[in-house]
């Protein structure tokens, strides 16, 4: 049956809004053959079988398992095993008492999850307290069935991983062409079915001290992708590990996480609290690290390629975004993205004001103007090298320019605070008053995202010297 286009765009739309997936062109003939191939068998026409796919679990089951991607094996990684080998399960064996926790959280067939237990067999195996649980979820119920019988064909063992492959042999036995997995481990192992981005994960009662999550975050959308990492970091220890794909690792970003890296290969691990103070950007080698890129004559028409007669109205939102997702994670990158780029100016920018490069940090600014329409970082920026060089009056002017564009943005009213102090006491009492309010909304949204503006304080910090200097000038 032919699948209209119309038809197959409200069936990919399904599949985003209900798993977050957001599939590659690649996958789309497959998709169609599939649906195809389901409306014939059921004599069934375009216009009942989404309402069907929801109403039928097992069409649902079905359906999951078309549009999932199954490729997993033994060991897949093996240099991120290897790692967890060498570095951080030694680590637990000589410091940790309480049960460890490891979840593979797309685990598909479950290899994954095996092979984490079956390494973790290798230092807990002899105890006898349970000193580990290893945790699989996946989206897929068809694949978590086949998890549950634990029979594996050859292509589960693959060349990479091989090096491990010795740890599975005391748990697999042979029969008729399959590996066959024992239940000695998999006593070790829960299997959940979980949708990542709507299930709450309230089943999951432990705190985890390893995370796989690879190779599924690429098929996720970037917004969708920061709703299932802020769900999945707070499931984790602090000091715990997240594993993603190599390809994955500069695509994700987290303000809870850091980036680690040992020996080329890369990882996550979640902050603690000193960690979760910021720097700010005055340090050469991590600028260096995130590799910011002027613009000049030549780059700007490299970003906005073409006659371009109107500024570029930029989308503060996603600039911020950008900015916090790479000062996280200096692998980021955001391809064919001007938004990103932009982002790229700003990390620049302040980080030449705070090396107190004030000419250069105008020059750029001054670049980024001729080609933006002005907006509050802008504005704030400006207003920010006035007051650095002592010119206060155009640094109230741009500062009030600022929060024109955008009420909410409390950095630019503070510095009028600060401004309006000794000359209009009862206007800066006012400023700082609604400073305040400002920073406490921004903190109940467990906000991050002015926070390359804030010189390696937290916005806990601007609130008490705004509470301090309301008290003050009360008097």
């Amino acid at each position: 049956m032919v699948i209209t286009e119309q038809y197959f765009n409200q069936i990919i739309r399904f599949i985003e809004n209900d798993t977050g997936i957001r599939l590659p062109d690649t996958n789309y003939r497959l998709i169609k053959r599939f649906v195809s191939e389901r409306l014939s068998s059921l004599e069934m026409n375009q216009d009942t079988y989404l309402a069907h796919i929801k109403e039928n679990k097992a069409e649902y089951d079905r359906f999951l398992d078309a549009i999932t991607i199954n490729e997993t094996y033994f060991f897949r990684e093996q240099k991120h095993f290897k790692i967890i080998d060498k570095i951080i399960f030694p680590q637990y064996a000589n410091t940790r008492q309480d049960p460890l926790a490891f979840w593979s959280a797309a685990c598909s067939t479950g290899e994954e999850a095996i092979s984490i237990a079956a390494l973790a067999e290798k230092f807990w195996g002899q105890s006898s307290e349970n000193t580990y649980s290893v945790f699989a979820s996946d989206l897929n119920p068809r694949a978590l069935e086949a998890f549950k019988k634990g029979e594996f064909r050859p292509n589960s063992f693959r060349e990479d991983g091989s090096c491990f492959h010795h740890l599975l042999k005391p748990f697999i036995r042979h029969k008729d062409g399959l590996q066959i997995l024992g239940d000695s481990l998999k006593q070790n192992i829960r299997i959940y079915h979980i949708n990542l981005l709507s299930d709450d994960f309230s089943r999951l009662s432990a705190c985890f001290n390893i995370v796989f999550l690879r190779n599924m975050l690429i098929y996720i959308p970037i917004k969708t992708r920061q709703k299932i990492l802020d769900k999945i970091v707070r499931k984790m220890a602090n000091g715990g590990y997240l594993f993603l794909s190599s390809s994955e690792t500069p695509l994700v970003s987290h303000q809870d996480l850091k980036l680690a890296d040992h020996q080329g290969v890369y990882f996550f691990q979640k902050k603690n609290i000193r960690d979760k103070k910021q720097g700010c950007l005055s340090d050469q080698k991590l600028f260096k690290e995130i590799g910011g890129k002027r613009f000049t004559k030549k780059t700007v028409t490299e970003v906005f390629p073409g006659e371009k007669k109107e500024k570029y109205f930029v989308n503060v939102e996603e600039i911020t975004f950008f900015v916090n997702q790479k000062l996280n994670n200096r692998l980021f990158f955001a391809e064919d993205n001007i938004n990103y780029s932009l982002a790229i100016q700003f990390i620049e920018i302040v980080f030449l004001i705070n090396s107190n490069k004030f000419s250069k940090a105008r020059e750029q600014l001054e670049a980024v103007g001729n080609i933006t329409v002005p907006n509050e970082i802008s504005f704030y920026l400006s207003g920010y090298l006035d007051m650095a060089e002592q010119n206060e009056e155009k640094a109230v002017r741009q500062f009030s320019k600022a929060l024109n564009c955008n009420v909410s943005f409390w950095p630019a009213r503070f510095y009028l605070g600060m401004l309006f102090q000794k000359s209009y006491p009862r206007k800066a009492r006012i400023e700082f008053e609604m400073c305040q309010r400002s920073i406490s909304s921004y903190l109940e949204k467990d906000s991050y995202s002015y926070q390359f503006l804030l010189e390696g304080f937290n916005a806990k910090y601007f609130f008490d010297i705004c509470r301090k200097w309301v008290k003050k000038l009360e008097t």
